[in-house]
Formats: structure tokens, C-alpha cells, sequence
């Protein structure tokens, strides 16, 4: 009903025609448990140099999503905390299914970081070194 009002009132008044395509059902994703992952630093299949745990949990509904600390500041550099935040944020904007997950908490629940590598007596190699957006990408 409100599409024909609208295109009633910019035909009449304003003179555009215009016509509305099919309405179509926005869709939303929730967690309905509790998951986690955990990748540490050296271990397994991990080729970054830095540690990140995460875990979902469900939130109220109409309560969005919130990024919560349950490691020390000060684990990491700020730029990093920041980095896995921002990543998790990006994330929630397309769930599994495609659309945004919401009314979830997600909690950095392991941190650590290697800051400086190199080879034996060898110089810096900044290559072998984190960076905020490696251990997150």
C-alpha cells in the first residue's frame, strides 16, 4: 500500500513516474549457541605470528552485537586489539547465510603476538615480523 502512495504522490505532484520492484523480506542471522576458536602462535596450521581467540555467544534480542576484552590489556598493542575488533565487526555485516549477524556478543577470549623475528645473527626482516592486520586477515 505505501508503494502506491509514494508513486501516486511523485506522479501528481512532482510529475516522475516511477514503479517499485517486487518487496522483498529483509533477513537477519542470530547465534542460537555458544561457539569458539582459538589460533595460537606456532601451533598447527597457524602461519601468522600472532595469537587470537574469539567466542560467539548469543545476545537479547534487539541488542546488537558487542565486542568484549577477556585477555589483559596491554597483551598486545592497542593497534592490534583494534584490528581484531574492526575485523569482527566487518565480519557480522555477512553471516553464513549472507546476512548480518546481529544480537550477539563476541568476546576476544586469547591474545599474544610475536613482535620481532629474524633470522639467526641476521638483521630485522620486517617480513617476519606482525602487524596489526596480519593475525586477523
Amino acid at each position: 500500500m505505501q508503494k502506491e502512495v509514494i508513486q501516486a504522490t511523485l506522479a501528481d505532484e512532482f510529475g516522475v513516474d516511477v514503479t517499485f520492484r517486487e518487496t522483498t523480506t529483509i533477513c537477519i542471522e542470530r547465534p542460537v549457541g555458544t561457539g569458539a576458536a582459538v589460533e595460537m602462535i606456532g601451533e598447527g596450521s597457524n602461519p601468522f605470528l600472532g595469537t587470537v581467540g574469539l567466542r560467539i555467544e548469543p545476545a537479547p534480542i534487539n541488542t546488537g552485537g558487542e565486542f568484549r576484552l577477556e585477555v589483559e590489556l596491554g597483551s598486545v598493542p592497542l593497534a592490534f586489539l583494534k584490528a581484531v575488533e574492526d575485523t569482527v565487526r566487518e565480519t557480522l555485516l555477512q553471516g553464513i547465510y549472507g546476512w548480518q549477524v546481529v544480537d550477539c556478543t563476541v568476546t576476544m577470549t586469547h591474545s599474544g603476538y610475536w613482535a620481532r623475528q629474524s633470522h639467526a645473527h641476521g638483521s630485522f626482516d620486517k617480513s617476519m615480523s606482525s602487524t596489526a592486520g596480519a593475525s586477523v586477515t
